[in-house]
């Protein structure tokens, strides 16, 4: 078995250290955007089953998410080391950003846990790329 050493070069020597922490800040929202998702629904979570009349469906608002970010991780992992990072992280907050706007607009619970579906989706895109990138910046 051979390994093969790549010949590009490493992301952390191409950028100044402005450019670094541009970066990083963009990096620090893109998760900042996911995290404080969580931590508004948790709170409203309660008044959002009562408007909804879907207290039953309550635990699915939260699994769907968690379960569409646990499958798209790996997958998104192994294509942005084939196809680069920025693609990814760019389409990871659009997607985020469209689950977003489907939840908040959304009339019944089965529309809000689609949508929480959607936002797993790009949630699972930016927590793969932006832990990433990181590494990729100071190795």
């Amino acid at each position: 078995m051979t390994t093969s050493v790549s010949s590009e070069p490493v992301l952390g020597v191409l950028l100044s250290e402005r450019e670094k922490m541009l970066l990083l800040l963009a990096l620090g929202m893109c998760m900042f955007l996911s995290s404080l998702d969580g931590s508004i629904l948790a709170t409203a979570l309660p008044t959002i089953s009562s408007d909804l009349d879907g207290f039953k469906l309550l635990p699915w608002v939260l699994t769907l998410y968690m379960l569409t970010s646990t499958v798209v991780v790996p997958i998104v992992g192994k294509l942005s080391d084939m196809f680069g990072r920025r693609p990814f992280v760019i389409s990871g907050v659009v997607i985020f950003l469209i689950g977003s706007l489907g939840a908040g607009l959304a009339p019944t619970m089965l529309t809000l846990i689609a949508a929480r579906g959607v936002q797993g989706i790009g949630g699972g895109f930016i927590l793969a790329c932006v832990l990433v990138v990181k590494a990729d910046m100071y190795t």
